[in-house]
């Protein structure tokens, strides 16, 4: 039974949108960017609006949230600034809306594969998981800001990474995977283990644990997750003991993360 389900997806969403309102609401309505992202706190607030509000349009027919995969920088900056809200106060309160509109319009969907960006169909439970994770993402940029602390529970974070392993093919970065053929077998602490075979640039990903892997790998889920989109460097997670990699080539585990680009 695959650890990604619609249940799990639409309650964790749930419980991590709320997390991320709940920081909204004692921001500071100020112009103060956010680490990483070129955003200020309430341009991150819209752009976490601007997916619960278009997400859901594919699923009755209107056209893809990107028109590419490479277009993610353009359309998001493209989306935010159709959003007049800069308030965070405000966008928490127009979240409260849209995510549970979102959450509907997925709980609802009677197909196991959604439109997605570039016109790709991907599990729809998959799109939900998605959302939470950039979700709790941005969630931890603001409260960086902030100089705040912000949890990521870990179940939450393992749902957040299986949602990405079914659309991982997509986002492989061929200039750092030409000629790396290689397999993966990464253990989510308390959660489970994914299957990433490389070769020469191509991807396949399944859930489950490798009979034979050139490299294994046991994480942390959260710190795993931050390391994955690049908020933390890998080497830090490693000499924390939140990333341990061992096989017949370990080395293979500080450069996974390279091999991707974020979805």
């Amino acid at each position: 039974m695959s650890y990604l389900s619609m249940p799990t997806a639409l309650a964790t969403h749930e419980r991590v949108v709320n997390q991320f309102t709940a920081l909204l609401r004692t921001s500071p309505h100020d112009d103060r960017k956010v680490p990483h992202l070129s955003w200020s706190i309430g341009e991150t607030g819209a752009h976490v609006l601007s997916m619960l509000r278009l997400y859901p349009d594919p699923l009755a027919g209107g056209p893809p949230f990107w028109t590419s995969l490479t277009a993610g920088d353009a359309e998001n900056a493209r989306r935010i600034a159709e959003i007049p809200e800069r308030d965070p106060g405000e966008l928490a309160d127009a979240i409260d809306v849209a995510a549970p509109k979102f959450r509907e319009a997925f709980a609802t969907y009677d197909e196991e594969l959604a439109p997605w960006h570039a016109g790709l169909r991907v599990p729809s439970a998959a799109i939900v998981g998605i959302q939470a994770g950039d979700t709790l993402i941005h969630g931890w940029d603001i409260a960086r800001a902030l100089g705040r602390r912000w949890e990521i529970d870990p179940a939450d974070a393992c749902l957040s990474i299986s949602a990405v392993a079914p659309v991982a093919a997509y986002f492989v970065d061929e200039e750092e995977a030409r000629g790396l053929t290689a397999t993966y077998g990464i253990r989510l602490r308390g959660g489970p283990e994914f299957t990433f075979t490389f070769a020469d640039g191509s991807l396949t990903t399944v859930e489950g644990r490798p009979p034979h892997a050139d490299c294994r790998m046991s994480v942390e889920p959260a710190a795993y997750l931050l390391a994955g989109y690049g908020r933390v460097p890998v080497w830090r997670s490693a000499i924390r003991g939140r990333l341990a990699s061992y096989g017949r080539r370990p080395w293979l585990g500080l450069k996974f993360t390279s091999l991707l680009r974020n979805p």
